[in-house]
């Protein structure tokens, strides 16, 4: 068993960690998003966004964020890089001088350092990501330290986004029907249902949390927004109004016209059909609740080759 952590792996982390800051370091102050004054909002009243989840508002205050904006890109920072440390002594390399030099350098080439630079929880997909197969395929070998680093960044990890319970759900699903098939490639059932376990208790506590703040058990304060976006953006809602709207009112049916759009246009360009058709949270929640239903019974293989394709691009995308 190979302990974490050491003064030599101490050490390379934090040489990561400067590696993967060298965005925010050139600017001279970490690099901001729209979505980052939401977050540090969240951060300063400990109370979940409009439309995102807490639990990057919680890493900001929980790491000094209300104080300066430097300290949550440090921490995560130092948390990629332990995370990636970690995952080069499970693979068997030394953590000589040429083979670390060869990972900074790998790394400016990626968007690693942008990611963890911006004041924003993209980073924590590959941190998650990282975090799951360390847990899958090295839990037994792992130290005390390595294990609570592990599950820490897999608990907090799933509340930064609201896409990030169902990408990692359906990464231990396709984990587990592999397994099925090639025992020997599969993980011990046993881990990975600890790790399922982590993902489902984490979206538990992100929703008992939002339950204590705002009177409403979900992960959002309107977790229907994104779910529709992602309807409207994929075609699945077009298809679905072109054939129910005559005997299924739905809120979008007089906006069928052009509907197909781009998520960030669908949700936060005032003129969009968004605005014009859902007047309280109440009716956006009943009616994509309604949507969602009806595409799932009408367009079932569409609905699944689109989350297929989503949670694709959630590992693989970088803006």
């Amino acid at each position: 068993m190979t302990r974490f952590p050491s003064a030599k792996k101490l050490a390379w982390a934090v040489a990561i960690a400067l590696v993967l800051l060298l965005p925010a370091i050139w600017n001279r102050y970490p690099l901001l998003y729209s979505d980052s004054g939401e977050y540090l909002l969240s951060a300063l009243s400990r109370r979940p966004p409009r439309v995102r989840t807490i639990g990057y508002g919680l890493w900001m205050w929980a790491t000094g964020g209300t104080l300066t904006l430097w300290a949550p890109i440090v921490a995560q920072a130092l948390l990629l890089g332990a995370l990636l440390v970690r995952t080069i002594v499970a693979l068997g390399l030394a953590l000589s001088s040429r083979q670390m030099l060869a990972l900074c350098a790998a790394l400016l080439v990626t968007g690693a350092p942008w990611m963890t630079s911006e004041a924003m929880p993209d980073v924590f997909a590959g941190a998650v990501l990282l975090a799951t197969w360390l847990a899958l395929a090295h839990w037994p070998r792992l130290g005390a330290a390595t294990r609570a680093l592990v599950a820490g960044t897999i608990f907090a990890g799933i509340a930064t986004h609201v896409t990030m319970p169902a990408v990692f759900a359906l990464l231990l699903l396709v984990v587990a029907l592999a397994g099925g098939r090639s025992r020997l490639l599969a993980p011990p059932r046993a881990v990975t249902g600890a790790v399922a376990a982590l993902v489902a208790f984490s979206v538990v506590a992100l929703a008992t949390f939002n339950w204590a703040r705002t009177d409403h058990a979900a992960l959002t304060r309107k977790p229907g927004v994104f779910v529709l976006g992602h309807l409207v953006e994929s075609g699945l809602a077009s298809r679905v109004l072109a054939d129910r709207c005559a005997v299924e009112p739905f809120a979008l049916c007089p906006f069928q016209a052009g509907l197909t759009r781009p998520i960030e246009s669908f949700i936060w360009n005032d003129s969009s059909p968004f605005y014009k058709a859902y007047q309280t949270e109440d009716q956006l929640r009943d009616d994509t609740r309604r949507l969602a239903l009806a595409v799932a019974i009408h367009e079932p293989l569409g609905l699944t080759s689109s989350v297929l394709a989503y949670g694709a691009r959630q590992f693989v995308t970088v803006e």
